[in-house]
């Protein structure tokens, strides 16, 4: 048999779990999804040169008298807020193989330069215009907006009021007021990688400035948010 001692403490114990229950907010938990896509502004045009020689010296020497004077003309002539990249010159020994034999083929001299944040606008030009310089590579890297919002942080905004417009629906429902929101978790944001675009060898033939097709930016965003009932 349990002891009055026991009793009245059990019961202080259920009474504090209602008082507790009592004081926590009615809620209501849903998840939104935020998609977006738009023009791009500006992209990043890559580069990629080669030579190959005999030696390691006349790889490399072939290789700045043909890509160094392009950078220094490259550096004066771009539009504002665009940025010239070049990597390091680099050499690798090509060899061959012939009925099992390896062979010392040469030595080849390879750079890469990156144009970073050139107008969507001009890049069918500056495609058309670096074409003539004899790149082995020449692709668009990658396409984004301007200073600003960004893809992704637009994407979440439309995935909170996706999220709202859902929990007020269920507060109609349920004939509550829908009040502050509790709490928000994002579950995932992700933008598509950039999509590459002319990215062939240049010997096939530049593409037409008033034929480039420019590229979208897009982002989407889920979130899971609790708002309180009232």
């Amino acid at each position: 048999m349990r002891s009055p001692l026991m009793m009245i403490a059990a019961l202080a114990v259920l009474a504090g779990c209602s008082d507790k229950d009592a004081d926590e907010p009615h809620r209501v938990e849903v998840s939104g999804t935020g998609e977006i896509s738009l023009p791009a502004e500006l992209a990043d045009l890559h580069l990629g040169f080669g030579v190959t020689a005999d030696g390691t010296h006349e790889a490399s020497e072939r290789l700045r008298a043909k890509v160094n004077p392009l950078v220094e003309k490259l550096r004066g002539s771009l539009p504002d807020g665009a940025e010239l990249q070049a990597r390091t010159l680099a050499v690798a020994p090509q060899y061959r193989w012939d009925e099992g034999e390896q062979s010392l083929e040469g030595y080849k001299a390879t750079r890469s330069i990156q144009l970073m944040a050139l107008p969507v606008a001009e890049l069918g030009e500056w495609t058309a215009r670096l074409s003539e310089k004899g790149p082995q590579r020449l692709s668009v890297s990658n396409f984004r907006l301007r200073e600003g919002d960004t893809a992704e942080q637009q994407a979440l905004a439309r995935a909170f009021q996706s999220a709202r417009r859902r929990a007020q629906a269920l507060a109609d429902s349920a004939g509550r007021e829908l009040g502050q929101t509790l709490s928000i978790q994002e579950q995932q944001v992700s933008q598509p990688g950039p999509r590459r675009m002319m990215a062939a060898d240049t010997r096939e033939g530049a593409q037409e400035a008033d034929d480039f097709e420019a590229g979208s930016v897009q982002a989407r965003a889920d979130v899971r948010v609790t708002f309180a009932l009232e």
